[in-house]
């Protein structure tokens, strides 16, 4: 049986750090398609309220919501 040392000098393992280019390099990255987000919900459900109530307030904060 070997020495720790010595198995561990033989020791060569065959994985590519997830960092390393590989066949895809250079290639543009996938596009993620983006659900709606919590703000965006947010906006349409208060914009829902706006719509229900007639609130002039309601209506301004969803336009505020829905712009950024």
């Amino acid at each position: 049986m070997p020495l720790p040392i010595e198995a561990a000098q033989a020791f060569t393992p065959k994985v590519t750090p997830l960092d390393s280019p590989g066949s895809t390099w250079g290639q543009q990255p996938p596009t993620v398609s983006r659900g709606i987000t919590p703000k965006q919900e947010a906006a349409m459900m208060v914009a829902s309220w706006a719509d229900a109530t007639g609130d002039p307030l309601l209506a301004e904060a969803a336009a505020q919501l829905s712009n950024g």
